[in-house]
């Protein structure tokens, strides 16, 4: 609840600067580059976000198997042992926030150049619930997790929405029977029908 008032107060904030377009956002006119590389064509933008995707999944999951990583889960099931072996969680959980900043401001530029536009709504709480979601749907235990999820949750978005325009009715129903059949999410569906594949393999 507290990170969803801090959201609140800045999204105030945004629309309040009048000078950077306040309710009505900010049109980016300017074309996008990353260095001498002009990627303003929708297709070069998406290979871009695609690599920066890529990039990030690969770079978490070294940071998971890592002993930066190993600290992190172990500290999160019981801080004290964590202590008692001479391991300082707090210095790892800093670090952890950091990166997690730096990724999370790289994930806004690439929206923001992506729609040539900055809106004050993607401040507000609900976009922060509709992350939540996402992570949620994919599977917070996995790495590739939330990838999966903001993927599905586009998805069903663009398919109830052309079903019924009460669409977010039918699309929370769905996301509590995946909360409650699949505690993992998404993920523990793979992980569901790989052991049955490799049973079959087994007896066949």
């Amino acid at each position: 609840m507290i990170t969803l008032a801090f959201n609140q107060m800045f999204y105030y904030g945004a629309i309040a600067l009048q000078k950077y377009g306040g309710d009505d956002g900010l049109q980016i006119m300017s074309t996008i580059t990353l260095g001498p590389l002009d990627v303003s064509s929708r297709y070069r933008f998406f290979y871009l976000a695609l690599a920066v995707l890529t990039l990030t999944l690969l770079l978490i999951g070294r940071f998971v198997d890592s002993r930066f990583g190993m600290v992190l889960r172990a500290a999160a099931k019981n801080e004290t042992r964590v202590v008692a072996v001479g391991v300082d969680p707090w210095l790892y959980r800093l670090a952890a926030f950091v990166v997690s900043a730096v990724l999370t401001a790289v994930a806004g530029a690439l929206l923001a150049a992506g729609q040539q536009f900055i809106s004050p709504v993607d401040m507000g709480w609900d976009r922060s619930g509709d992350l939540v979601v996402m992570a949620v749907l994919g599977g917070v235990g996995v790495v590739w997790g939330p990838a999966v999820g903001a993927a599905a949750f586009v998805v069903l978005e663009l398919v109830l929405s052309s079903w019924t325009t009460h669409w977010q009715f039918a699309f929370g129903i769905f996301i509590v029977l995946i909360v409650v059949s699949l505690r993992g999410g998404l993920a523990d569906l793979g992980r569901t029908i790989s052991p049955r594949k490799q049973e079959g393999a087994s007896h066949g």
